[in-house]
């Protein structure tokens, strides 16, 4: 009777870690990352910093719809070659172009000195 009163919180305990990584392209994006360079806590938490900035700035010039299949892509077809990422830009060259293109016809920003 007793293991019936538990199942549900065993479900749920056995489910977290496969439900965790589906549907979050940042998390699968630092996952990706991670996995490629072995990367520490504090390596972690930069690439979660620094994807959830990229994320903030196509959402914000409504570039979102063009960053996700850019990053999707490069999930599948990302480089990794003596423990460092690279995105293949080669093999996802379209999705890439169009990303930078939706970012420029956005910004009103010239390009110069910061």
């Amino acid at each position: 009777m007793r293991l019936f009163k538990c199942l549900p919180y065993l479900a749920i305990v056995c489910l977290a870690p496969v439900a965790s990584g589906c549907g979050n392209i940042q998390a699968d994006r630092c996952d990706s990352v991670c996995s490629c360079e072995n990367c520490g806590e504090r390596e972690l938490q930069q690439c979660e910093i620094d994807v959830d900035a990229d994320y903030s700035v196509a959402e914000t010039y409504g570039c979102l719809g063009i960053l996700e299949p850019y990053w999707e892509c490069q999930l599948q077809r990302h480089e990794c070659d003596d423990n460092h990422y690279s995105d293949d830009n080669d093999e996802c060259d379209r999705e890439h172009r169009e990303y930078k293109e939706c970012l420029d016809a956005q910004s009103t920003r010239e390009g110069g000195p910061y």
